[in-house]
């Protein structure tokens, strides 16, 4: 079974999911999942799979702004992504917005690059691309005891804005693998069920999203795995993360 889910990074919340037969429907799952919620004023970010001119047109239609990835799946947007970002670099990424972050820690060593371009004559279905404004590349290189690795990655969006707030928004983007997958992972032990049949997968996802949410939200000093073992031995702190969630 593989689920998508819609999720908003800022607030660290699952919105919604659709279950799909094979991961390969996932195309057909992101419009459902855009039905049910209201993205009018929010930039909704998605992975290649996502990238397709009919999900940019629903996410337009419906007030929002789009930021997809761009791969090998979209040969010829992603070549012309990839002649115009070499130009860039061959003009000294003159008159373009750019933004540089450095990290260091946990043993390894982190630079990323962001630069904007709203110069889309070189992209040659631009029209076809619903309210297209913008082409994001993220260059990072990335080194670990040692040993280096470098990728570039290209996205395209309806929004207006500058590298730092392209980058910011690729950032949060994979939020939901540290914040929601890996959590669930760890607390909820998720891989490990082997429940498979009928809508019980389905529905025990949910059930451990919207536990997840209000684990996190509970005061207490702990991670969620602590938390998720305290309310079940501890009837008090369990009323007051049900509580203080449904007051919110």
């Amino acid at each position: 079974m593989h689920i998508v889910s819609a999720w908003a990074s800022e607030a660290g919340l699952t919105l919604a999911q659709v279950r799909t037969a094979e991961k390969s429907n996932e195309i057909t799952a992101i419009p459902e999942l855009l039905d049910l919620l209201d993205v009018s004023g929010a930039l909704v970010s998605i992975d290649a799979a996502g990238c397709q001119k009919e999900i940019a047109e629903q996410v337009v239609t419906s007030g929002g702004d789009y930021l997809l990835a761009v791969k090998e799946n979209q040969p010829r947007l992603y070549a012309d992504i990839e002649r115009s970002a070499l130009a860039a670099l061959e003009a000294d990424y003159a008159g373009l917005s750019q933004h540089t972050v450095e990290e260091n820690g946990h043993g390894r060593q982190e630079f990323r690059f962001c630069f904007v371009l709203t110069g889309l004559d070189g992209i040659r279905d631009r029209a076809a691309w619903a309210a297209l404004k913008a082409v994001v590349c993220v260059v990072r290189s990335r080194t670990v005891d040692g040993k280096t690795s470098d990728e570039t990655q290209y996205y395209i969006s309806s929004r207006a804005a500058n590298a730092k707030t392209f980058q910011q928004a690729v950032r949060r983007h994979w939020s939901i693998e540290n914040e929601c997958h890996w959590v669930l992972d760890v607390a909820f032990g998720e891989d490990d069920h082997r429940l498979r049949e009928g809508y019980g997968p389905e529905n025990l996802s949910l059930i451990r999203k919207m536990a997840l949410a209000m684990l996190k939200k509970a005061p207490a000093k702990m991670g969620v795995k602590n938390k998720r073992r305290k309310a079940g031995y501890d009837h008090a702190f369990l009323e007051t993360v049900i509580r203080d969630f449904l007051e919110d």
